[in-house]
């Protein structure tokens, strides 16, 4: 008990850094993507309709404050944000917060379903390479794992919608609804991270596999798959971990191809509709939003891969 919390004294004041340090961040990144923002041009011109008289465009200007100096507005907009308020979507008059939530869910659960994709084809393949190194298996594995991460995600989407929907047309083509319209987008999506899980979790088993706490295990008599899947498994994860913690931010702006592609409403294709339609409130609520996700994604793996390496937890103890 008092090592717990010693261990919380410890980790308490590193969390708050990460907090700290995390904000930063998030405001670094609104202050650049509101200078790209701005730099495309007049943001009233652009806005207007085509027919707009210079005085109206003049009008909409004053009226969304795109005549005030950019640091000056730039700080008008964080200073509501900080209230909660990020203004109103310039194309759909709503709440641009709401335009991002609504959609995110939606790429919240296709990144899932790929990450479950994944981990249900690289977990049993990386641990019986390893179980079986050097042999068939083992080659097989590393070949296409390498096969599988040389494949560009938006090739294999439109081949799989020529072959399982147009051809075969077992599942929809694109956009969303039920289960089957997330199929084919989580395996396209998920097929480079099985590849890049498997061959490292293999290399981390085969490591573990040769550890001295392993051999001792089997001596104790332990068996076969309990020291393969509980005691070596444990530790060979760690870097696995790790790896999807530094892709997480990947995996939440990548899925804009995937979801291009499948026609799959997600935030990442709303985003990309708001900025070609320069959009301001919208990609901005998009990157704080999105921001804040993958900080809170990398603090969790942060804190499981404290819980699952025993040398972090005494190392901080010490």
């Amino acid at each position: 008990m008092e090592r717990r919390k010693e261990l919380k004294t410890i980790m308490l004041p590193k969390v708050i850094r990460r907090l700290a340090h995390s904000v930063l961040v998030l405001l670094g990144l609104t202050v650049v993507v509101f200078a790209l923002l701005n730099l495309g041009g007049d943001p009233a011109a652009q806005l207007s309709s085509p027919d707009a008289t210079p005085q109206e465009i003049e009008t909409f200007r004053h009226e969304h404050g795109f005549d005030r100096p950019l640091p000056l507005q730039y700080l008008e907009w964080l200073g509501r944000a900080v209230q909660g308020d990020l203004g109103f979507s310039y194309r759909q008059g709503v709440p641009a917060l709401g335009v991002v939530l609504d959609s995110m869910p939606a790429t919240l659960t296709l990144i899932v379903a790929s990450l479950v994709v994944a981990f249900l084809v690289a977990i049993p393949a990386g641990i019986l390479a390893a179980v079986r190194r050097g042999s068939r298996f083992d080659r097989l594995v590393i070949s296409s794992a390498v096969f599988t991460q040389s494949l560009p995600t938006f090739w294999l989407g439109i081949v799989m919608i020529l072959f399982f929907a147009v051809n075969l047309r077992w599942l929809p083509e694109s956009g969303g609804g039920g289960p089957e319209y997330l199929v084919m987008p989580a395996v396209a999506l998920g097929a480079f991270q099985v590849g890049t899980y498997a061959r490292l979790l293999r290399s981390s088993m085969v490591e573990v596999l040769d550890s001295e706490f392993v051999r001792t295990a089997r001596a104790k008599g332990l068996s076969s798959r309990r020291v393969v899947l509980v005691h070596a498994l444990k530790n060979a994860a760690i870097p696995v971990i790790t790896v999807i913690g530094l892709q997480i931010g990947e995996l939440y702006g990548g899925t804009v191809i995937t979801e291009t592609v499948f026609g799959w409403p997600g935030a990442n294709r709303q985003a990309v509709q708001s900025i070609t339609g320069h959009d301001m409130p919208v990609v901005l609520a998009y990157i704080l939003v999105v921001g804040t996700l993958v900080l809170l994604t990398n603090l969790i793996v942060e804190a499981l891969y404290g819980v699952l390496d025993v040398r972090t937890r005494d190392k901080a103890v010490a």
